[in-house]
């Protein structure tokens, strides 16, 4: 996301943010949590990139399904998975709807179907 987008993210409800950043007065507060979510968000992308770079055979930033799978059978413990399976990664993930896990979408498929996995004990079926 732009800085913009941060921002926005914590604004409390109140619409002053973008105007205290207007007349370039914040508060220590607000500073602080944006620089708290750009944190996260930059510690993600890290760890995206190092997805990205083992996965992402196409190198275009992004992981397709065939991609996806692999990641999950490798979070899988080398278990593979249904199809089922994937399509409800891609559905949680894919939240741009382009089809494929874009790199600030990774982290989320890999959290989410880490989880799964972690709730079954093993492949074979997942909560919805």
């Amino acid at each position: 996301p732009k800085v913009g987008d941060v921002i926005e993210g914590v604004d409390d409800g109140d619409g002053w943010v973008r105007v205290r950043l207007f007349l370039n007065v914040i508060t220590l507060k607000e500073l602080k949590c944006v620089l708290n979510s750009f944190s996260r968000y930059a510690t993600v992308m890290d760890a995206s990139a190092e997805v990205l770079a083992k996965y992402d055979a196409t190198h275009k930033g992004a992981l397709s399904r065939a991609e996806v799978k692999q990641l999950m059978v490798d979070v899988n413990s080398g278990q593979d998975v249904t199809d089922e399976e994937v399509d409800r990664v891609m559905m949680h993930a894919d939240m741009t709807q382009t089809g494929q896990v874009e790199a600030p979408e990774v982290n989320e498929a890999i959290v989410w179907w880490h989880g799964q996995v972690q709730k079954q004990g093993h492949c074979g079926c997942f909560q919805q």
